[in-house]
């Protein structure tokens, strides 16, 4: 497939995009979406992850418009595009990286505590979204006695964040595919009791039942993986390892430093290809920044996106649903519309993604989450 670095329809939808995001992010300042303990955080990774996860919505948005017109689900043809996907999933990864590769380097880690969190922060949407798969998968596919026992296998893959198709009906694109990124966070979260004893080089408490187990564990997620891109998750080490001097970098900072990172960002974002190692190395050189506190000229900080990045979990895996509801809506057809007028529909979208995402983090997430803490 032909990339371009540049289009008139990618300018416009990107366009589009700031103008949803610079909206949104000036409502939601107004709003009471943080509790207490994230109010009081003063990271720029809240916002980011804000910023991604809306990122991702604009990729899937116009891949769906593709599948309108020609009934594929392919890449856009348009780096930015494609890469407002890729880059957005790469920093994502790295952010999980540096969150807990600095678990693991205070040490004292709380196996049953961690795993437990995780589970309540990831499980639960998750879960309420596999309903909605289920659901529109069985409307299409409905069950008889031929096919209950490949209904079976089909759920079991799914309640194991693979996916994957019920007799040839494409069920994960009904949430735009983000599963396959799960799958991968829980390969790296069983890797951390091995992080644990090669940092520190001693065990820990009950080893003997948690390193196995997690090393099963990894070991299954990773024969049905992608091995290469557990390599985003280790490049948010030196984020961590080398945290003291990239402050002490960030103290001394100019003008030329501004414009090195802005230069950075857009040659990756605009002319990087997707999961290469240079546009992963390039993102890890970035994030080592972010993470650690450089925010854009406080771009990052903004009030509106620290609360964006709040329900990014839900934007990231409810917005395929309106997607698709969008797609049924409009007969997923060959249709006869250009992309430059579709694209007019994208803040209409991203708003009822942001509200759905609101209700979803509110009413799913959150109480899951006070859970975690009081736990």
């Amino acid at each position: 497939m032909d990339i371009n670095y540049f289009s008139t329809s990618s300018l416009i939808l990107t366009g589009l995009f700031i103008f949803s995001l610079f909206v949104s992010s000036r409502l939601l300042s107004k709003m009471n979406l943080m509790d207490g303990d994230a109010a009081r955080r003063n990271s720029p990774l809240d916002g980011l992850r804000g910023v991604l996860a809306s990122a991702v919505v604009v990729h899937h948005f116009y891949i769906n418009y593709i599948m309108y017109t020609t009934g594929e689900w392919v890449r856009p043809t348009t780096q930015i595009l494609n890469n407002f996907g890729a880059v957005s999933v790469s920093f994502f990864f790295l952010i999980t990286g540096y969150l807990f590769f600095s678990k693991v380097q205070k040490g004292d880690i709380l196996w049953r505590q961690l795993y437990l969190s995780r589970v309540r922060r990831i499980v639960p949407l998750y879960l309420f979204v596999f309903i909605f798969i289920v659901l529109v998968t069985l409307y299409f596919r409905p069950l008889t006695l031929e096919n209950l026992p490949g209904f079976f296998k089909w759920l079991r893959r799914w309640l194991l964040f693979l996916g994957g198709n019920f007799e040839d009906f494409p069920s994960g694109i009904v949430i735009a595919g983000v599963n396959w990124t799960l799958i991968y966070e829980w390969g790296f979260y069983f890797s951390l009791p091995i992080w644990y004893v090669l940092w520190h080089r001693r065990l820990f408490s009950k080893w003997y039942i948690v390193l196995p187990l997690s090393l099963l564990v990894f070991l299954y997620i990773w024969k049905r993986t992608d091995y290469h891109a557990y390599f985003l998750f280790l490049l948010a080490l030196p984020s961590v390892y080398f945290k003291e001097r990239i402050r002490e970098i960030l103290d001394r900072k100019t003008i030329l430093f501004d414009i090195f990172q802005v230069t950075l960002l857009i040659l990756i974002i605009v002319f990087s290809n997707g999961y290469t190692v240079i546009q992963m190395v390039g993102t890890a050189i970035l994030f080592s920044f972010i993470a650690n506190g450089y925010s854009y000229g406080e771009v990052l900080n903004n009030n509106g996106l620290r609360k964006l990045g709040e329900v990014s979990y839900s934007i990231y895996l409810t917005h395929g649903i309106i997607l698709y509801a969008l797609r049924s809506y409009m007969h997923n057809g060959k249709i006869q519309i250009g992309i430059n007028a579709f694209s007019l529909v994208f803040p209409i979208i991203f708003t009822l993604v942001i509200l759905i995402s609101i209700a979803t983090y509110r009413f799913i997430e959150y109480p899951f989450i006070c859970k975690r803490k009081l736990g």
